[in-house]
């Protein structure tokens, strides 16, 4: 392959959001990334605009977020559950 060339290829929807998903601690770094090492994952850069990667990160942390909260919870009541089975 030559790296000189700024080919353009076509890839399914579904590859793209694999690849999303492989690469996703580095997008939450791309902001903070120097201007060579951004230069150097331009193709990050187009995959994220097309995808909307933005939102997909978002997401991504609100239902991690969430699932911990939910757990949390559970612990929570567990333990009241146990409080109150002890006290009895």
């Amino acid at each position: 392959m030559n790296k000189d060339k700024n080919e353009t290829i076509e890839i399914t929807v579904k590859s793209a959001w694999v690849a999303m998903e492989c690469l996703h601690d580095w997008l939450e770094y791309v902001d903070c990334l120097d201007d060579e090492t951004r230069r150097k994952i331009a193709a990050l850069d187009e995959l994220v605009q097309a995808l909307d990667g933005e939102s997909f990160i978002t997401d991504k942390r609100d239902k991690e977020r969430a699932r911990a909260q939910a757990e949390w919870k559970a612990r929570q009541a567990e333990e009241e559950a146990k409080k109150k089975k002890a006290a009895k």
